[in-house]
């Protein structure tokens, strides 16, 4: 319906999958293209991570809400969205029938080889070829960044517009702040990387996490380390 996909390695169990297509990315040593083929979906049909083009524009659904019709309302769509050109995040309201552009995109597998003043420097895993990303379009994953890292990378018109990282990434402790008077669960940390998240009580300096870096809220503890 929306996919031609050439893979040139088999899927593994760990690598990350399309929520919203519920296929996978190719994280893989070898690159997995996607073509999403341009199609027309209204605007209920929307769903957190498509690209729409909106006024001539691409943009990145990052929030969709649908609201159906109740007595004479004729049901709304609240979404929050990213011009991908410009960089400009919104709030937008849709009428749940407004035909929407679902864009072409193109995703390839990369691997992170190094940052300089305003750019990241990444390696096609399949051609070998390196390009250069503007360091806006990491955003706030940029201190996540590893040498080797595996990415996918988003082309538009053979542009890149995103770049996704794995949904978790294991980071240490660097320390932890006392918890608030009224958290009984959760206390703020500062990872060796400089972000602060969210950890369990019991997580002290040093400790292994699993970090969902879209929430910045460690999901488990790994196995402690010495102190």
């Amino acid at each position: 319906m929306y996919v031609n996909a050439t893979c040139r390695s088999e899927p593994s169990d760990e690598q990350p999958r399309a929520g919203w297509l519920g296929i996978n990315e190719g994280f893989s040593d070898h690159t997995l293209i996607l073509r999403y083929i341009d199609a027309l979906v209204t605007a209920s049909q929307l769903r957190t991570g498509m690209i729409i083009r909106l006024e001539g524009a691409p943009c990145q659904v990052w929030l969709v809400h649908y609201y159906p019709e109740q007595g004479k309302s004729g049901g709304l769509v609240r979404t929050y969205l990213t011009n991908l050109i410009t960089g400009r995040s919104w709030r937008h309201r849709l009428g749940p029938e407004l035909e929407l552009e679902e864009v072409a995109v193109e995703r390839k597998a990369h691997s992170f080889l190094y940052e300089d003043a305003d750019q990241c420097w990444l390696m096609d895993t399949q051609t070998f070829e390196q390009i250069g990303i503007p360091t806006a379009l990491i955003g706030k994953r940029r201190p996540f960044l590893r040498g080797g890292m595996p990415l996918s990378v988003a082309f538009l018109d053979g542009q890149p517009i995103r770049v996704d990282f794995r949904e978790v990434i294991d980071a240490r402790v660097a320390f932890t702040f006392p918890p608030g008077h009224y958290t009984s669960f959760q206390k703020r940390a500062m990872l060796d990387n400089g972000v602060e998240v969210s950890v369990p009580l019991f997580v002290e300096a040093g400790d292994m996490v699993r970090i969902d870096i879209d929430l910045l809220t460690a999901l488990s503890a790994l196995k402690r380390t010495d102190k």
